[in-house]
């Protein structure tokens, strides 16, 4: 009898690499409820056809191409399958702005990039991962007696985007995708590891903060929804001699957001009219402050607190350059609240994370 194999018989694990396909330490796990939403690999054949005939006559295979989009909940730590290490799903922006500087204590923050908010601060190559997907196959169970699983390695993984998003009654959702372009035969693994994370981030554990016309940084209060990306732009690179990347390199760097926010004021409203300087003060302000960089004009926070101890572990991330998009209007009928949706791209980031005392 087959046993049909569902995800109960999937692992997936991380871990950044010392050089691009260069090997890593493959221990870090991605969050809550992770899942694999996509998992592709191609050759990119050629068919060469012969003349005299209408068949194919051989097949030649160019670059190897591979993308994995992963999906999980944001948690406020991680321990990996080894029990030495305490992360955060916060490690994941390693792979937008490098080595951050503190060790993610609340005495000492990991702060990403480590040069802090502002243009020029983001690293001109991303650090690539190597990617792990072990499959339960139990092809030599009866010689072994235990599980065994094929195994997957993907190497020289790029980011290509980071999205974040929550909603009034779920919790807060990560999908991350990347290309990656270095896959060699599967090995073998008798064990699984152990991934255990801490306490969910959701909806309750966040706050979105703007700044306004006068300068105050100020909570929005009856957000509905709201989401942020991170567009890497990073892309593999490939040379003579072998089908699969030998390097990767990034391109503009992308940040955009949105939320949806009840009706109760014009601030937002009159914010976009003043990117054409038909504002109040008939002047024209691109961003949403008058500041000058990088002084945070968005703050989105997650933030849970450890009763026992008091201690707060959070994600912050913080965005300067901060212009609005589009202002779109809903709920303009009968007795239905009217609400507000704001689209915004920003120039720069800054996160801070907390994930242990």
């Amino acid at each position: 009898m087959v046993n049909v194999r569902t995800g109960a018989y999937v692992y997936t694990k991380y871990g950044f690499e010392t050089g691009y396909a260069q090997g890593a330490t493959i221990n870090k796990g991605f969050g809550l409820k992770t899942s694999i939403g996509s998992l592709t690999l191609t050759n990119n054949r050629s068919e060469l056809g012969k003349l005299g005939q209408v068949e194919v006559e051989q097949y030649a295979f160019g670059q190897q191409n591979g993308n994995i989009s992963v999906n999980y909940v944001l948690a406020d730590s991680v321990i990996n399958d080894l029990a030495t290490d305490v992360q955060s799903a916060g490690d994941i922006f390693r792979a937008i702005f490098g080595t951050p500087s503190g060790s993610g204590t609340a005495a000492s923050p990991a702060i990403y990039p480590s040069g802090g908010l502002g243009q020029g601060k983001t690293p001109k190559t991303s650090e690539s991962l190597s990617i792990e997907v072990g499959f339960e196959t139990s092809e030599n169970s009866y010689v072994t007696g235990n599980p065994d699983y094929k195994v997957r390695t993907l190497k020289g993984c790029v980011l290509n985007n980071l999205s974040i998003s929550t909603a009034v009654g779920d919790v807060v959702n990560v999908a991350a995708d990347f290309s990656y372009g270095d896959e060699d035969a599967p090995n073998t693994s008798y064990s699984a590891p152990t991934i255990v994370c801490g306490n969910p981030y959701t909806f309750a554990n966040a706050k979105l903060k703007l700044k306004l016309r006068d300068g105050s940084l100020q909570e929005i209060t009856l957000v509905q929804d709201t989401d942020i990306s991170f567009g890497v732009g990073n892309e593999l690179l490939f040379g003579l001699s072998s089908n699969q990347a030998v390097d990767s390199f990034r391109k503009m760097f992308d940040i955009t957001g949105r939320f949806k926010v009840a009706w109760y004021d014009w601030k937002i409203y009159e914010r976009v009219l003043a990117q054409i300087g038909k504002g109040l003060s008939g002047v024209s302000q691109p961003n949403i402050s008058t500041a000058v960089e990088p002084e945070v004009e968005l703050e989105l926070l997650f933030e849970n607190e450890i009763v026992s101890s008091g201690l707060k572990k959070f994600i912050k991330i913080e965005l300067s350059g901060v212009s609005i998009t589009d202002l779109s209007i809903s709920g303009l009928e009968p007795v239905e609240p009217v609400y507000q949706e704001i689209n915004y791209k920003a120039k720069a980031a800054k996160v801070q994370v907390v994930h242990s005392a």
